[in-house]
């Protein structure tokens, strides 16, 4: 699935086997490119994403999916633990041409 028009997506940084960000967007590739700029530019790793049906889905499993893993580059919700039965969806690398 090719990410060319805008959509809701969920997108996590993998970095030796450990989720270190998570994060969403309207439209992924752009949002890639900022961060080869900031705090990730010298991530060595895969990305993964996955589209949501809507963006208010998107807010509420970022939420979620940050609590849950707690990855260092994400800031934390205070006084909120997941406990959820939530399906992840299938996460799909992203490919640089996309």
């Amino acid at each position: 699935e090719k990410i060319f028009k805008a959509c809701p997506c969920i997108y996590k940084y993998v970095q030796n086997n450990k989720i270190i960000y998570i994060g969403k967007s309207l439209l992924l590739k752009e949002r890639v490119k900022q961060h080869k700029e900031d705090k990730l530019k010298n991530f060595i790793g895969d990305i993964y994403y996955f589209v949501c049906d809507s963006k208010t889905d998107m807010d509420m499993l970022e939420y979620v999916l940050i609590n849950k893993y707690h990855p260092l580059y994400n800031k934390q919700y205070k006084n909120f633990n997941v406990k959820t039965d939530m399906q992840e969806p299938e996460w799909i690398l992203y490919e640089e041409e996309e």
